[in-house]
């Protein structure tokens, strides 16, 4: 038989449970502690991100049409090591330098450099967002008979001269109308080159067109056509 004070002590132990579900305060305590170990999460990924890029860096990235660094910087919030870059205008690579100090910059035309002659480090990545002009709706649309729609090839021959210490991973970035450009001639000779050089690159699986709009918080219209060969 139940004693009058047992009764009493599990009535006040079920009252305590009722509350705490019912306790605003309790939830909110539950949902602060789930934002806290959230922001935990990302500042270990922070953490982890700020090592690599103090010299641990198990990955590493050059930049051909390296610009003022758009992809470099992109590859270096990753944790990156941007080992060497290649520009010829000479405004341009003056503002690399200054955004990347410690980058070996090849301030010349592709067409004079060399994988053998200038040494260049092997790298895990190589990116180049090769000159998009003849192969935009907005031009004349000469593809490659274009002296700078001939520039892709120079890509192409450094490949070949790194042999079989070419880049893991080949990352080219273009106007979409690329795919279109001749009837679809001038994108499967590009698919040619790359395969040739020994990379497993069969599209459609290899490429994609991105918008700014969708990944980023610019407001803006602006689609590229970007392309990965392995």
């Amino acid at each position: 038989m139940r004693t009058p004070k047992s009764m009493s002590a599990k009535s006040s132990m079920r009252s305590r449970k009722s509350y705490a579900r019912s306790d605003p305060d309790s939830s909110r305590k539950e949902n602060r502690l789930h934002t806290l170990s959230r922001s935990e999460s990302d500042a270990s990924d922070t953490h982890s991100r700020h090592e690599r890029n103090n010299g641990k860096a198990s990955f590493t990235v050059a930049s051909l049409f390296a610009g003022m660094g758009g992809f470099c910087q992109a590859f270096r919030n990753e944790g990156f090591r941007v080992v060497w870059a290649n520009e010829n205008d000479r405004s341009t690579a003056e503002t690399y330098g200054h955004n990347f100090p410690d980058t070996k910059l090849y301030e010349k035309s592709i067409e004079r450099l060399s994988a053998i002659k200038d040494g260049l480090t092997h790298v895990d990545v190589m990116t180049a967002g090769f000159p998009c002009q003849p192969f935009s709706v907005a031009g004349a649309k000469m593809g490659f008979h274009d002296s700078r729609g001939r520039l892709f090839f120079e890509i192409a021959r450094l490949l070949h001269e790194f042999g079989h210490e070419r880049p893991k991973i080949l990352l080219l970035e273009n106007v979409p109308h690329l795919l279109a450009h001749d009837c679809g001639k001038t994108f499967s000779r590009i698919v040619q080159e790359i395969q040739l050089a020994g990379y497993w690159f069969m599209p459609p699986r290899n490429h994609a067109v991105l918008d700014t709009r969708a990944h980023t918080d610019i407001p803006q219209i602006r689609e590229r056509l970007y392309m990965a060969a392995l």
